[in-house]
């Protein structure tokens, strides 16, 4: 319930892959391999059917929601093309993807085939533009100014 509640938060917040959740599936995962390998190595499906029946079904579950959760989610509308210029890939990259950088494997690839042209470079990602970092640095700059003022006088 809380992990179908966070989803929907951060739906609505614009967030189009969960590192939370990621990390959460990926310990669960991790956490429940080592009961797997007891359950496995003491033949317990062999006295104890139905319990192990179910945990088997309870790690296969965690096993398919950790690899969903690994790839984004579409943010386009189908039978729409985006005209503008081509938004950055890490906007639409999925946690694992953030955390490797594959995201920036398409344009490591095409200046490795051949010099990169304008045409080839994506836009920046908005938390990176202009509009957002000037005013950020215009009141950090304001800041250390009247510091610096209160320092010397």
């Amino acid at each position: 319930i809380l992990t179908a509640a966070l989803t929907q938060l951060e739906r609505a917040r614009g967030v189009i892959t969960s590192g939370i959740l990621w990390i959460f599936w990926s310990v669960s995962v991790l956490a429940s391999v080592i009961p797997l390998y007891t359950k496995i190595y003491l033949k317990e499906y062999e006295d104890q059917r139905f319990p192990t029946i179910i945990f088997f079904i309870y790690f296969t579950f965690l096993v398919v929601q950790f690899l969903l959760s690994s790839f984004a989610e579409k943010v386009g509308r189908q039978g729409y093309v985006n005209l503008g210029p081509e938004t950055s890939p890490e906007v639409t990259a999925s946690f694992p993807s953030r955390l490797s950088f594959w995201w920036m494997n398409k344009i490591v690839f095409t200046a490795y085939r051949h010099d990169l042209k304008e045409d080839d470079v994506f836009e920046l990602h908005p938390r990176d533009k202009g509009q957002r970092v000037v005013p950020q640095f215009g009141n950090a700059w304001d800041a250390e100014l009247k510091q610096a003022r209160k320092k010397t006088m």
